[in-house]
C-alpha cells in the first residue's frame, strides 16, 4: 500500500440485511452514499464519513428527499447519481420508506457507462448511453422518465471525445469534447414537442472553441481499474482483485476518495492524500 494512502474502511452490511449485500454505490451530494442491495433490490443509505447506515425515519426521509432534489451548486457537482436518473426520486422516495425492492434493473450491460449533467434546479439530467448506439438522453429527475434522445453522430466528436455535460439553464447544456487539436464545448437546447415519441427533442447549435485547458484530477483509475494513478500517470495504489466491481455503480470518486463495492459485496473507501500537500 502506498504511502499516499491514509485511512482504508471497510463496512458490509450483511448483518443487518440477511447477508444480502451492496451491488452497485452511488454519491448522493457530497457526504452520503446511497446502495443497492443485490438479489433484493433494496435501498440502503450511508453516511460517506463512518459508512454507517441511515435507516428510515421522519428525520431520516427528510433528509433523503434533500439530497435527492438538492438544488446547491456543491452537492449536485458531487451528486452525478444515475441511479436516481434510472428511478426518479418519487419511487425512490416510495420504495426506501416502505422497505419494498425497486423494479429490476433496466440499464444494458455493466460497461455501458453513461456520463451525466445535471440542470441548475435539478429537474433534469442529461446522459451519454453507449448501447445500443452512442446518444444523448435526458429524463425527468422526478419520474425518471426520458423526454428526449438524440444519437451522437461522428461528425460531433471527430477526434475527440466528449468529457463533460454542463448544463447553465433548464433548457440548455452544453457538451464539452478533447482531442487531439479539437477542445469545444457544442450547445445544446431542449426544445418542447407538441407531439411524437417524446415530449422533447435536443437541437445541436454550433462548436465553441475553449481555451482553458481541461481539467485533471489529481487521482483516476488507470484503463483495466486496477492501479489508482496520480494526475502524472504514475501508479499509486493497487486495487485487489473483487474489491471493485467492474461497470456502473461499481466505484466513484468523491475528491480524493474512491469509493468502491467488491464481488464479496463489501463497500470499501481509498482516501488519498492531497497531491497539493
Amino acid at each position: 500500500m502506498s504511502e499516499n494512502v491514509k485511512i482504508v474502511t471497510v463496512l458490509t452490511s450483511g448483518e443487518a440485511h440477511n447477508n444480502i449485500r451492496p451491488s452497485h454505490v452511488y454519491p448522493l451530494g457530497k457526504n452520503h452514499i446511497i446502495c443497492l442491495l443485490q438479489s433484493n433490490r433494496h435501498l440502503t443509505l450511508l453516511e460517506l464519513e463512518t459508512l454507517q447506515e441511515i435507516r428510515p425515519d421522519d428525520s431520516a426521509t427528510l433528509l433523503l428527499r434533500s439530497l435527492l432534489a438538492d438544488k446547491s451548486a456543491s452537492a449536485r457537482a458531487s451528486s452525478g447519481c444515475g441511479f436516481v436518473a434510472e428511478f426518479g426520486i418519487s419511487l425512490i422516495m416510495r420504495k426506501w420508506k416502505s422497505g419494498a425492492p425497486l423494479p429490476e434493473w433496466t440499464e444494458v450491460g455493466d460497461e455501458d457507462v453513461p456520463l451525466r449533467g445535471w440542470s441548475p434546479k435539478c429537474t433534469r439530467v442529461v446522459a451519454i448511453h453507449n448501447f445500443p448506439q452512442p446518444e444523448l438522453r435526458i429524463k425527468d429527475t422526478e419520474r425518471g422518465v426520458i423526454i428526449a434522445v438524440q444519437p451522437l453522430q461522428h461528425d460531433d466528436l471527430r477526434t475527440g471525445k466528449i468529457y463533460d455535460l454542463v448544463f447553465d439553464s433548464e433548457a440548455r447544456f452544453y457538451v464539452k469534447v478533447d482531442g487531439p487539436g479539437l477542445h469545444v464545448q457544442i450547445p445544446h437546447d431542449i426544445v418542447a414537442l407538441p407531439s411524437g415519441g417524446y415530449s422533447h427533442m435536443i437541437v445541436k447549435g454550433e462548436p465553441v472553441t475553449l481555451s482553458e485547458p481541461r481539467p485533471t484530477p489529481p487521482y483516476t483509475l488507470d484503463v483495466n481499474c486496477e492501479w489508482v494513478v496520480d494526475a502524472e500517470s504514475r501508479k499509486v495504489c493497487w486495487i485487489s482483485p473483487g474489491d471493485l466491481r467492474r461497470g456502473h455503480g461499481g466505484h466513484f470518486w468523491a475528491g480524493s476518495s474512491l469509493v468502491m463495492v467488491g464481488g464479496d459485496g463489501i463497500v470499501r473507501k481509498l482516501t488519498f492524500k492531497n497531491p497539493d500537500c
